[in-house]
């Protein structure tokens, strides 16, 4: 007979058995044929790369995103309030925005709005869907090359979801570029394609092409680039005919009623004369793809400084240029083969025809027009075409094959700068975001009581009123901040830089007499102290304890009470602009750290036991009897027996916009209250 440790062991094992063979059968599902595909180890690697490209893309988006109405997309608002009330018209979705026809992101800009609440959340994770099947539109061009050699496809998706691009990540109005690129690439692998073309795939191409084209000016580098592919080996007649056909009528209903002067664009002579600057931009503005190149670098073995210079991106965009069009080039030379190679020729050509097509508006005469993020997302395919068209290289014999190793090591070293650099700028970037966003979010959350030089700078520089107008649609439909209890809480917190509480500097004694008694005193510090966190100069200038924290209240004096035109965060870091909502306290602490409590002032008798008690009213006197003995005109006016006198004069202080001992108008209401109790 079997033992009961015999028995359980074979129950046990038959459990086993039976659940190893149900997991197998989900496996393969209920015709035997396998759920999970069998590949090879690389193939598995290329797919988990990918996978955590994509879900590190998406971390990025969650920790750095700000849900908030952020600088053009102000713009929208008008535009989903009417479709709300039913107002809505083709015009204004046709409406130019710069040089831009952005029909179609109009639309999807409403779409998401409305849905969402106008959460800015639901614009990233579009854009980021978007990106995300560009990529595998990408992918699915080079799969066969990628089932021969996957490891040497993971830059796809590791440059295509490049962090050099971060503007347009975290920008819900930035949505356009996506959808421009999401239908410029599909429909280029459609023509690219080594199938026969027909008319079904040349119609859908035709689709793509005309999503693209009314959704930014860039789209229309479909038509021009798409015909070229039409060249390829054994494409029609008929299919160039008809193509060049669909391009000419999208792109002149493009331009019918189009305003020029605010495209940006000039007479051939003007760019004639500034040749030079604007040459120097175009190259520059491809080196930056790989970003933050034009930095310091600096190698203190060797004694080498290079300074921050545009030259370095203008070095690099040239190289990468020189070897797009020698991309393009080979790809002619062979013939004008289709598939992969015809693709990799339409990803460079992608690059640099939008890199022309920004020298109107953003690269005439100004080397720096192009360095901003947002350009990464329409010239990292040029990058990635030149790699692809490396890695993809094929030619026999054994020279050949020599020189094929050092073009694929060229392009690996490429792509890696790429990645690395817009690594590192992307989370320097985000960081950068979320303090500004955060403190947009905490500015529109307060709009009501911000001052117009707080509200241009952090949500639309062009027009603060323009904010003002339709921030009331938000309140009104419970969008955006205005949702759930995001506004409440930021309206609790007030106008603090980086929308949180936050303090770092210990207070000096006499001003925690003010912090703790008076609560618009408390924000002043603790916007001192956010300002001091999130700016390294600060950090490097002043310590934290009460003699540098003096310092520190000196600089903040300085700063403009109220600024001359619009204040713009760039002349400045953005959050000092907080400063000026409380400059008098700044102004009255100065002197509060500097001065010796003075007795020049008999204190009248019925103010000993207010005053002797501590607290506001104790340093209300304390101000008064320094200000008395500091300034002659005011002890020539009041003697030192007519206290009663010096209050009311004091009191009155506090009425005017800034009266000119202003150290006292935080102290108003505590000094009306003594001249009250004095009589």
């Amino acid at each position: 007979m079997r033992s009961a440790e015999d028995g359980l062991a074979s129950d046990g094992g038959s459990v086993l058995r039976k659940s190893l063979s149900v997991f197998l059968g989900v496996l393969r599902g209920q015709n035997g044929e396998r759920l999970i595909p069998s590949w090879p180890w690389r193939l598995w690697l290329f797919a988990i790369a990918g996978l955590a490209t994509v879900a590190g893309y998406l971390v990025y988006i969650v920790g750095y995103g700000t849900n908030v109405v952020y600088w053009d997309e102000w713009n929208l608002v008008p535009l989903v309030a009417d479709s709300m009330s039913g107002k809505l018209t083709v015009a204004q979705l046709w409406a130019q925005h710069n040089e831009d026809r952005t029909f179609f992101p109009n639309l999807a800009a409403i779409v998401l709005a409305r849905s969402s609440h106008w959460n800015d959340f639901a614009f990233y994770f579009f854009s980021a869907a978007l990106l995300t099947a560009t990529v595998a539109i990408i992918i699915w061009v080079y799969r066969v090359e990628v089932k021969r050699s996957p490891l040497w496809f993971v830059f796809i998706p590791l440059v295509g979801f490049t962090l050099a691009q971060h503007e347009n990540t975290l920008w819900a109005f930035q949505i356009a570029w996506f959808i421009v690129l999401f239908s410029v690439i599909g429909g280029l692998a459609i023509l690219a394609s080594d199938r026969v073309i027909t008319k079904p795939r040349l119609l859908l191409a035709v689709l793509f092409g005309i999503l693209g084209s009314y959704s930014s000016l860039q789209g229309l580098l479909i038509w021009p680039i798409g015909l070229v592919l039409l060249f390829a080996v054994g494409r029609r007649v008929w299919a160039r005919i008809c193509w060049a056909i669909a391009g000419t009528f999208v792109t002149t209903f493009y331009f019918l009623g189009f305003n020029n002067s605010s495209a940006g664009v000039r007479s051939p002579s003007a760019y004639f004369h500034n040749i030079g600057t604007t040459t120097s931009a175009f190259f520059a503005t491809i080196g930056n793809v790989i970003p933050d190149a034009h930095l310091s670098i600096s190698i203190p073995s060797v004694s080498l400084v290079v300074g921050p210079s545009y030259d370095v991106s203008e070095f690099l965009g040239t190289l990468i240029a020189v070897a797009g069009v020698i991309v393009i080039v080979a790809w002619f030379r062979e013939g004008r083969p289709g598939g992969a190679k015809a693709f990799s020729a339409a990803l460079v050509m992608i690059g640099l025809g939008f890199d022309v097509l920004l020298i109107p508006s953003r690269l005439y005469d100004d080397v720096a027009g192009g360095q901003a993020s947002r350009y990464a997302t329409m010239l990292w395919p040029l990058v990635l075409g030149i790699y692809l068209a490396a890695v993809a290289w094929r030619k026999e014999g054994s020279v050949w094959n020599k020189r094929s190793l050092g073009i694929r090591a060229g392009a690996v070293v490429l792509v890696s700068l790429q990645v690395i650099f817009a690594t590192m700028s992307g989370i320097s970037a985000g960081q950068g975001n979320v303090a500004i966003t955060r403190t947009s979010a905490d500015v529109l959350a307060n709009y009501s009581g911000a001052p117009w030089w707080l509200l241009s700078p952090y949500l639309f520089p062009p027009s603060p009123t323009y904010v003002d107008s339709n921030a009331v649609f938000l309140i009104r439909n419970h969008m955006n901040v205005f949702e759930g209890g995001t506004a409440a809480s930021l309206r609790k917190l007030g106008l603090v830089p980086g929308g949180e509480q936050l303090q770092l500097l210990k207070e000096p004694k006499l001003i925690k007499l003010w912090t703790s008694d008076d609560q618009t005193a408390a924000q002043a510090w603790t916007t001192l102290s956010n300002i001091f966190d999130t700016s390294g100069d600060y950090l490097d200038a002043y310590a934290t304890g009460e003699a540098h924290s003096a310092g520190l209240i000196d600089w903040a004096v300085v700063q403009p009470i109220v600024p001359s035109g619009d204040f713009s965060p760039w002349n400045a870091p953005p959050s000092v602009a907080f400063l000026q909502l409380y400059t008098v306290y700044y102004l009255a602490w100065v002197p509060e750290l500097s001065w010796k409590p003075f007795k020049t002032l008999p204190i009248p008798g019925k103010l000993r036991a207010v005053v002797s008690g501590g607290g506001l009213a104790a340093l209300a006197w304390q101000m008064i009897s320094g200000v008395y003995a500091n300034r002659p005109d005011l002890r020539a006016a009041f003697t030192s027996t007519n206290a009663v006198r010096m209050l009311d004069w004091a009191a009155h202080i506090g009425t005017l916009p800034l009266g000119d001992t202003p150290e006292l108008i935080p102290l108003h209401r505590e000094l009306l209250h003594l001249a009250k109790l004095a009589r």
